[in-house]
């Protein structure tokens, strides 16, 4: 006989610091008969398969992150929505914001208009609310890869000569202090559910990255190729300020070649769900995951706003 096994992940953080403390444990549940459609997943001891449950737990206070306690879980139920009406709904979106003719185009001038190294082009889905977000997850379990919880902090000049620019100077961590990258968006172009931006990347030591959350300058003053590029481009000659950030659930599928990212951004005023998903034939890969949506009865909308302009504007689009 075989168990379930349930993993709860906590995370404190005493108001004045900034460095969560993360405990994890595994507990076994005793046996017990899945309830009908329940997903089962392999047992890799003895070739059994299994009802597949894991429950995530994440608890965070930061300075700018208002005490708060996020739940995913993979005893989901899917929507009470009849699937015949969400696909109607979803077509309506379809025609109301219609995928853009030549979204590869966009590319190139992205690229030109600000001299970064990289171009992002991705699928960019909004997920209505949690329900559906569940189902969403609960359709992709066999394709699960991995989930990472991540901090997002933004910087912008004392004198906002970055933000006057569109252009986003952002600092991750990953799953704590596992891995910090440092990344700068210029300009993005948002339309029809398919987002581009030229984007810049480099990885940075955690700790050290740690620091420039209290000391902003000590990042402007570093020998970080990109800031070397930001300060001769916009001068920043009055200091780098910290902006604040928020807090992002991100679950990676690997779907017919493709890494779905599904997203749960937790804001103080409230939580965003997002799919995403970064390609370079963009029109036909959005065509596809609105097929896999439909097929699902998993309701959808073209994003419309960048996760940075809500959390700027507060807002929840």
């Amino acid at each position: 006989m075989h168990s379930w096994i349930r993993l709860v992940v906590t995370a404190s953080l005493t108001s004045s610091a900034v460095l969560p403390k993360w405990h994890a444990r595994a507990q076994t549940i005793p046996n017990r008969t899945p309830t009908r459609g329940q997903r089962r997943v392999r047992d890799d001891q003895g070739g059994a398969s299994r009802p597949a449950t894991i429950n995530y737990t994440f608890l965070a206070t930061t300075r700018t992150f208002h005490q708060k306690t996020y739940r995913s879980t993979a005893d989901w139920s899917h929507s009470t929505r009849p699937r015949a009406a969400v696909k109607n709904n979803n077509e309506e979106n379809r025609k109301m914001s219609p995928t853009p003719a030549g979204a590869d185009d966009k590319i190139t001038a992205a690229v030109e208009d600000h001299g970064l190294s990289g171009t992002e082009v991705e699928i960019k889905l909004r997920i209505p609310d949690s329900a559906s977000y569940d189902a969403l997850a609960q359709a992709l379990i066999p394709c699960f890869k991995q989930a990472h919880e991540q901090e997002n902090w933004f910087f912008d000049g004392a004198g906002k000569e970055l933000s006057n620019k569109r252009v986003v100077l952002r600092l991750r961590f990953y799953d704590i202090d596992r891995k910090a990258l440092l990344t700068c968006k210029g300009k993005q172009v948002l339309e029809g559910g398919v987002g581009t931006a030229p984007e810049e990347e480099e990885t940075i030591d955690p700790k050290v990255a740690r620091g420039y959350l209290a000391d902003p300058q000590a990042l402007l003053e570093s020998s970080s190729p990109l800031i070397t590029k930001l300060k001769s481009q916009y001068g920043l000659k009055k200091g780098l300020t910290l902006l604040g950030g928020f807090q992002n659930l991100r679950k990676e599928y690997s779907w017919r070649g493709n890494l779905l990212e599904l997203d749960q951004t937790s804001y103080p005023w409230g939580t965003l769900h997002e799919l995403e998903c970064e390609t370079t034939t963009p029109q036909k890969l959005k065509l596809e995951l609105e097929s896999l949506l439909d097929t699902y009865g998993v309701a959808y909308s073209d994003s419309t706003k960048s996760k940075f302009a809500n959390f700027v504007d507060k807002t929840l689009e």
